[in-house]
């Protein structure tokens, strides 16, 4: 059942489905790449940031054998939850990692990593 929303609007809630597992989590961090320039005391005198990826982590339980079930090192992911902006809004989703976890009172459950630059389109 969805869940009823009150108050502040533009709030979201919850995930999107996924293909291969029942989500529960998804995250993204972009970052980039830095370099500082040191004056003669060693001290940061100037910064330069460039080259921005984003990192994302979608996890669940496994529920069939493609989409998410089926992540593996070096092959483009498509994640359902995905989030664009920020400074990363267009690129390839390459998975960059797998882990799968057991447990003896759960369902097996995975979680990929993967990264997006926004020069990166295949």
């Amino acid at each position: 059942m969805a869940a009823a929303l009150f108050g502040t609007s533009g709030l979201e809630w919850g995930l999107t489905a996924e293909t291969g597992i029942l989500a529960q989590s998804y995250s993204r961090s972009v970052t980039g790449s830095e370099k500082e320039a040191k004056n003669h005391e060693g001290e940061t005198a100037g910064v330069s940031l460039y080259d921005p990826k984003a990192e994302h982590t979608v996890g669940g339980y496994i529920t069939g054998s493609t989409g998410i079930a089926a992540a593996a090192f070096g092959v483009a992911l498509t994640i359902a939850n995905v989030i664009t902006g920020n400074g990363v809004s267009a690129g390839l989703v390459l998975c960059t990692g797998v882990s799968d976890t057991l447990a003896n009172e759960d369902y097996r459950m995975i979680e990929a990593t993967a990264k997006q630059w926004p020069l990166v389109t295949a």
